[in-house]
């Protein structure tokens, strides 16, 4: 395969990325990425938490999470403004309480931010 070309093993129309890097599957004769995509920018306003399934985690609300905050709690800011959470043990506290959790899927996330079907907005998500 040359990345310059797009051939692979001798066929043109063959589509591959030079981003990330893929399998060759003998009984399906197809490509695979082996990398998961890239994540969404919807996780910008969630933690990690546990995992769920095999493929899924656990995501938590920001805006939930510090809602929580205890009076005095001193939260250290990350280089791009964000509040520095997953560490804290108040944080992993209410992580584990479930508090502002959904499943780690775009869907669940912005169905708990913006509110869809039966569910509500968010009322601890800032503005942006």
């Amino acid at each position: 395969m040359t990345a310059a070309s797009g051939r692979v093993n001798g066929h043109a129309n063959s589509k591959i990325s030079t981003f990330r890097s893929f399998i060759f599957h003998p009984y399906t004769q197809r490509y695979y990425p082996t990398m998961p995509p890239e994540r969404n920018p919807i996780w910008d306003h969630f933690l990690t938490g546990e995992k769920q399934n095999q493929s899924h985690a656990r995501a938590h609300c920001r805006g939930c999470i510090e809602k929580h905050r205890p009076d005095g709690a001193i939260v250290e800011l990350d280089d791009s403004g964000k509040p520095k959470l997953s560490s804290e043990s108040w944080v992993i506290e209410a992580c584990k309480s479930g508090i502002g959790g959904v499943l780690g899927v775009k869907d669940s996330m912005i169905a708990h931010i913006l509110g869809k079907g039966h569910n509500s907005p968010c009322p601890n998500t800032s503005p942006e």
